[in-house]
């Protein structure tokens, strides 16, 4: 892990106890600035569940380079919105309002869809009429 760059040798380490640390790019998980620069001003609008799905659907596209069901983003924003208990309804109406907000950041050009009704992040996207460009 060291050679490929997931792991660095802290500056505390010696040679008997050596330390090491994940490397902090890969720590990261919140990409609003990316986000911003991205999509534009319309990012500032979004409730907190869209920016969640974003997050999520960039995250795993970025470091995965594989593409995620709107059925596999719910259960990580539910645990993030509402925490570990879960009441039924609330947790399918959340999966249907991340399955719309999937399909409108599709429409949008922001994810591409895949063959099995997965999304990944549009790293090509470019948003038209942003302040932030």
């Amino acid at each position: 892990m060291k050679t490929a760059g997931i792991i660095v040798e802290h500056p505390a380490s010696s040679e008997e106890n050596p330390v090491y640390i994940l490397d902090r790019i890969l720590m990261k998980t919140d990409f609003t600035d990316e986000f911003i620069e991205l999509i534009g001003n319309e990012y500032v609008h979004y409730d907190e569940v869209a920016k969640q799905v974003l997050n999520l659907v960039y995250l795993f596209t970025k470091y995965n380079h594989k593409s995620i069901k709107a059925s596999e983003i719910t259960p990580d924003i539910y645990l993030k919105i509402y925490g570990k208990v879960i009441v039924a309804k609330t947790y399918e109406t959340l999966g249907r309002k991340t399955r719309s907000i999937c399909n409108n950041f599709l429409k949008q050009g922001i994810f591409n869809k895949g063959q099995k009704n997965d999304y990944s992040f549009n790293f090509e996207f470019n948003a038209k009429n942003s302040l932030f460009k």
